[in-house]
């Protein structure tokens, strides 16, 4: 009757645990586990363990009753077929085949950067060549009289040292 009943809560214990590993390994968020997760998880399959102990159910050492109830590694199953790639929809959003996963495949605009110092002066360049000569211009219209200067009557320059 101990048996029986020692038995019960190992596979009650077993069953518990087995449905918290498949619980875990069957999580479709697929979040990567943090340090603070396995931890967290390491303290449960100590915990279980614990319980067996106090419980009965095993007298093995923590490392052998792990090693107990790992099973053998399964043969690898069938290939899969392909998947969908994901591609950027016409409204800019991922699509994976004729889904629209509402995601955005451009993340929100970053805050604009800092000005850059200015640079420094450049050389000054080389003077370029000279322009080819231009054509001579017409020659303008003959004038009707002479002026020589200002306001000065032409008949008087040359008096007073000028």
């Amino acid at each position: 009757m101990k048996r029986k009943k020692t038995l019960k809560i190992l596979a009650t214990v077993l069953g518990v645990f087995t449905l918290g590993l498949g619980t875990a390994a069957c999580n479709f968020n697929f979040k990567p586990v943090t340090p603070e997760q396995e931890e967290t998880e390491d303290a449960r399959i100590r915990e279980i363990y614990e319980l067996a102990v106090a419980s009965g159910a095993t007298t093995l050492t923590y490392e052998e009753w792990i090693a107990s109830i790992r099973g053998e590694n399964g043969q690898d199953g069938k290939d899969g077929t392909d998947g969908l790639t994901p591609y950027i929809g016409a409204n800019g959003h991922w699509w994976i085949g004729n889904t629209d996963t509402g995601v955005s495949a451009q993340g929100p605009a970053g805050q604009d950067g800092k000005d850059g110092t200015d640079g420094q002066d450049g050389k000054d360049g080389t003077d370029g060549q000279d322009g080819a000569p231009g054509t001579p211009g017409q020659d303008g219209e003959d004038g009707t009289s002479l002026h020589t200067g200002s306001g000065i009557p032409s008949n008087s320059l040359g008096n007073d040292g000028d």
